[in-house]
């Protein structure tokens, strides 16, 4: 009979401590703060539960949206596509840190961005928006990025 065990890589672990450190699993939907010491030695500052599979998601607040207009005129689409899109935006905007944006100088991104300030400013947020781009200097995605964070930024 062979033992697998489940944590595999925590077998023979070595250790200076006097007594033989416990090791226990951390608990699903948490998340946990900690204070490193000028010694190097980290302590725990806040362990807190942020979801449960039985609470109702905190999106669902911005979910509220009624029956939207049906037909195909330009306007109805129009208005549509811009309900859900800043619907979907605002979802994102639920976050225990601050909040940026990764430009990557195209249309859905800038929208994104654009859209994100926007609702930055309306929310009072306390921190300004940053956004990042990733490229070599001179690329055409980071040049355009760095032209719509200049923008948005102003």
């Amino acid at each position: 009979m062979y033992y697998y065990s489940l944590f595999p890589g925590l077998i023979n672990i070595g250790h200076s401590m006097s007594t033989t450190p416990e090791i226990t699993p951390f608990p699903p939907g948490h998340y946990e703060v900690f204070d490193i010491k000028e010694n190097q030695k980290v302590k725990s500052v806040e362990l807190s539960r942020f979801h449960s599979c039985t609470d109702v998601p905190l999106h669902t607040l911005y979910d509220g949206l009624t029956k939207l207009p049906t037909g195909f005129q330009l306007e109805t689409i129009t208005s549509n596509i811009r309900v859900l899109f800043e619907n979907a935006v605002r979802k994102r905007l639920m976050a225990h840190r601050r909040i940026g944006c990764l430009l990557s100088g195209g249309l859905d991104s800038s929208l994104v961005a654009a859209l994100l300030l926007k609702l930055s400013r309306e929310d009072n947020f306390q921190y300004p928006v940053q956004t990042f781009a990733i490229g070599t200097a001179d690329s055409p995605d980071v040049c355009a990025a760095r032209k719509v964070s200049w923008i948005s930024n102003g």
